[in-house]
């Protein structure tokens, strides 16, 4: 998903999806959006056989010594950033970091392969790919509340015939618009 902004700007595909906090949306003099549902919780994704995968919920600390995987920052620093935020909110002030990956899917392959964790919301959390498993993480954030959104993006120029019909049987997909 970290990849969609790029690939819309680039107008390499016509719509996407990204996750926007309090609704700052990346590059907004050339992307519009629709958002889809609230991402309500953050998730640890482990690999299956990771001693914590079968916790019912996972306290940020224990795992503060195991490398942290995250995409490349690019296209949607909000998001990074809230991502580190809770984790230093939550007694993980400087997670051991493993070496920055170029997306997403990236960073699923280490941690399938056993190679660490990383932190995303329930949107992905409660839909990992095999090898990985989601389990919440007992995160509280004294900062001010922030609304994480899953939207649906397309560049300003896009067909707006095309985007609006799009929209519409989006928003019509429970799977993407109700809280798990």
């Amino acid at each position: 998903w970290r990849a969609h902004t790029g690939a819309v700007l680039n107008r390499t595909v016509d719509a996407g999806f990204t996750l926007t906090v309090d609704r700052r949306l990346p590059a907004p003099d050339l992307l519009r959006s629709t958002p889809l549902r609230a991402a309500t919780q953050a998730y640890a994704l482990l690999p299956t056989g990771h001693p914590l995968a079968a916790a019912e919920v996972i306290d940020p600390r224990d795992l503060a010594e195991e490398p942290l995987h995250v995409p490349r920052d690019e296209g949607n620093q909000d998001i990074y950033d809230l991502a580190l935020e809770l984790l230093a909110d939550n007694g993980v002030a400087a997670p051991r970091l493993a070496p920055t990956s170029v997306s997403l899917a990236a960073v699923m392959q280490h941690i399938a392969a056993g190679d660490g964790w990383t932190i995303v919301s329930d949107i992905v959390g409660r839909h990992p790919v095999p090898g990985i498993t989601g389990c919440p993480l007992a995160i509280d954030s004294p900062r001010e509340a922030r609304e994480v959104l899953l939207e649906i993006i397309w560049h300003r120029n896009a067909d707006a015939l095309a985007v609006r019909a799009l929209v519409d049987q989006l928003l019509q997909t429970p799977e993407l618009t109700a809280a798990s």
